[in-house]
């Protein structure tokens, strides 16, 4: 396939990443996934100082801490918003603690989010990556249509 050819949607998000957990006490839940299904985080994270943050569209100085939990066929990223205006405060503030978004690893991050944003979705906040630097992920309102938002990530 060249560059130039159209890319259906299952080519653009075929990569499912991870389901991600907004929550109030990241340490509080952890102990709880451990107490129910004796699940154990592989690793942990906060979104570092970076300068291409945006939410709705102006730069905001945001950051949660993460934790992430690899189960057979998936993972689980549990978000704790800890400062700044986010998507993911905003999610508590509305619904409490639950399923935030699927995130979607994709080569083309452009076509990806263009085709979203195409069918009316708006992005609502973005940066680089920690994980993958110099990488662009965002999220996309789809909580009309499906309920959650999506996280779009840009692989190397």
């Amino acid at each position: 396939m060249t560059q130039t050819e159209e890319l259906t949607p299952y080519e653009l998000f075929g990569t499912y990443r991870h389901i991600g957990i907004v929550v109030r006490d990241i340490d509080a839940y952890g102990r709880t996934l451990k107490e129910m299904f004796g699940y154990e985080p592989s690793g942990f994270g906060e979104t570092p100082p970076d300068e291409t943050r945006r939410y709705k569209g102006e730069y905001e100085d945001f950051k949660a801490r993460m934790a992430f939990y690899n189960l057979e066929g998936t993972m689980l990223e549990l978000l704790m918003p800890i400062q700044g205006k986010n998507v993911w405060q905003d999610y508590l503030d509305e619904k409490g603690e639950g399923i935030h978004h699927l995130n979607f690893d994709v080569i083309h991050y452009d076509k990806a989010v263009a085709h979203l944003t195409d069918l009316g979705l708006p992005i609502v906040m973005s940066g680089t990556s920690f994980r993958r630097p110099g990488c662009r992920w965002c999220y996309v309102d789809a909580r009309e249509k499906i309920g959650m938002y999506l996280e779009i990530a840009e692989l190397p």
